[in-house]
């Protein structure tokens, strides 16, 4: 964590999502069971200096003045989805867990006017812990257990400067996207016939882009510490 002096716009956001879903049946004869999580999240973080804004335009100010513009978004899924079935015949528990996101962090500084005295920061921070667990246990003369977990990772991060910047230090355009992914799918079917069976199903799509655009007049004199 770096200390910081002037002017800061921030947002965050901060996601801890768990669910758990548990399904349970027994008969003579057959017993089904189904037990299944869905999730969907989206979310949008944004931090923006907007289009016509004067950030310390007299350059006044503490030598250590600078400028942040930071969007940071965490989200940690867990999910976990079991189905138990027993019967004297047919056992059959399958569990799944669906988990569909799509973030968007943006940090902008659109056509606007900024100085510092120092740094200028502009950073998008984007990053995905999830967990997922999809069980199915089955006992009969017939068990047949399955576990199904899809997961859809979709997200944009972004950082960009636009207009005009004046830093004595550093200007930093920084986007920055981190996934950690921990699936586990299992099924058992125990019997005369058992069948078992686990399937784990990852799609990913995501942007990670930091830019300075075309027509902006960007200036960092790098007189600073150093960022």
């Amino acid at each position: 964590t770096n200390a910081a002096r002037g002017v800061i716009v921030a947002a965050t956001s901060n996601d801890d999502i768990e669910s758990f879903t548990v399904g349970v049946a027994g008969a003579g004869s057959a017993a089904v069971v189904i037990a299944a999580s869905v999730n969907v999240i989206n979310a949008t973080t944004s931090a923006s200096i907007a289009d016509g804004a004067d950030v310390n335009v007299d350059m006044g100010g503490h030598t250590d003045q600078g400028v942040f513009v930071v969007a940071a978004n965490d989200f940690r899924p867990i999910s976990a989805a079991a189905g138990f079935a027993v019967a004297g015949g047919v056992g059959v528990p399958p569990a799944a867990d669906v988990t569909v996101t799509d973030n968007t962090t943006t940090a902008t500084i659109a056509d606007a006017i900024v100085h510092a005295n120092d740094d200028v920061v502009v950073g998008a921070y984007s990053s995905q812990d999830v967990i997922l667990v999809g069980v199915g246990l089955a006992g009969g003369t017939v068990g047949i257990g399955g576990g199904v977990n899809v997961l859809v990772l979709s997200g944009t991060t972004t950082s960009s400067v636009s207009g005009t910047v004046r830093a004595d230090g550093d200007l930093l355009v920084q986007a920055v996207d981190g996934t950690d992914v921990l699936i586990v799918s299992g099924g058992l079917g125990a019997g005369f016939v058992g069948v078992g069976a686990g399937v784990g199903v990852i799609s990913v799509d995501k942007t990670t882009t930091a830019t300075i655009a075309d027509g902006a007049d960007v200036t960092a004199l790098g007189t600073g510490t150093g960022y």
